[in-house]
């Protein structure tokens, strides 16, 4: 007799390469009892592998206890539930795969999408119209300086007169006048 090649599965046990005999044999006794041949056939493979029989009994009764319970017919609507289930799983994994700020922005609700879109709309009126304020107040404060003094361009260019202004800060605008004169 010949060694047989062992095959490993998931569990750690092994089988023999020709051992799809008892593979046949289990597959038909899960299904319905076996029939005389087939226990003759078992009890031939069993003798020749004495270390399988207490998995072959164990496997009997799991079987057995399992022919036992009643058949209970799915529910009417159990095809919508499972696809309902395959719909939530594969919505779960898209979301997972999109990005973060993507997923923060689709879970905002309504509410808080028109508050941002008003904040928004805000801005764009209220900065431009600061800015015309402030250039408007800048003129203002231009039109308050005397014509006069600044129009002299020779004033300007004269370094003494402009040495002979006094150090600390000018209190009025007619002082500074009257140190270019």
């Amino acid at each position: 007799m010949r060694p047989e090649a062992q095959l490993p599965d998931r569990s750690g046990y092994t089988y023999d390469v020709n051992e799809s005999e008892y593979q046949d044999l289990w597959a038909i006794a899960v299904q319905r009892e076996l029939n005389g041949l087939e226990k003759a056939r078992l009890e031939a493979w069993l003798a020749a592998h004495p270390d399988a029989r207490a998995d072959w009994v164990l496997d009997e009764r799991l079987t057995r206890c399992l022919r036992l319970l009643p058949d209970i017919p799915p529910s009417t609507n159990f095809t919508a539930q499972v696809l309902h289930q395959v719909d939530r799983s594969s919505d779960r994994r898209r979301a997972h795969d999109t990005l973060a700020w993507r997923r923060w922005v689709g879970a905002l609700t309504y509410g808080w999408r028109s508050a941002a879109a008003c904040g928004v709309l805000a801005l764009l009126i209220a900065v431009p119209y600061h800015q015309a304020r402030q250039r408007e107040a800048l003129a203002r404060s231009l039109e308050a300086l005397p014509a006069i003094s600044l129009a002299e361009v020779e004033l300007w260019r004269d370094f003494d007169s402009i040495n002979s202004l006094p150090a600390g800060p000018v209190p009025s605008v007619d002082l500074l006048a009257e140190a270019f004169k």
